[in-house]
């Protein structure tokens, strides 16, 4: 998946980039290193700046596609299995089907408190983490200098 986005920061091989915030960017494995900015509808994502891009360059960032298919199976596939494996152990050992969807629903919210926790641990996951793939102009290049002679 590629984004395009504005470099606002730059650190130790890595740079901050802004970007606009989707919908997509729910299920996305980098959740973990977005903010969101002050500015709204905006995404500030550290990145690898491998490029060496500098404050102000608009550029071209891509998250790998096996990062994001992990991120839909970890955030859909788990825990659906777990609400599935709670209703199923449920209605085997109670019986009832409404504490059978009561048990299911506890151990859905045990899976999300898992992820979150995990979240934490990806965000310093320096695989997971997206990176500069092209610069598409730089900050210097986009002002003229007017020269009079």
């Amino acid at each position: 998946m590629e984004e395009t986005g504005t470099v606002i920061g730059i650190g130790d091989r890595t740079a901050v980039v802004a970007t606009e915030a989707k919908s997509i960017c729910h299920g996305c494995s980098a959740r973990g290193i977005c903010h969101m900015s002050s500015r709204k509808g905006c995404m500030e994502i550290e990145v690898w700046n491998r490029l060496d891009a500098a404050v102000g360059d608009r550029v071209v960032i891509q998250v790998s596609g096996g990062s994001t298919l992990k991120a839909a199976l970890l955030l859909y596939l788990v825990p659906l299995l777990g609400f599935l494996l709670g209703v199923f152990l449920g209605q085997r050992f109670i019986g009832h089907q409404a504490w059978a969807v009561i048990i299911g629903l506890i151990f859905l919210v045990f899976i999300y408190s898992g992820i979150r926790l995990l979240d934490r641990r990806f965000a310093r996951d320096a695989s997971l983490r997206p990176e500069i793939v092209r610069i598409l102009n730089r900050q210097d290049q986009q002002s003229p200098k007017n020269e009079t002679g």
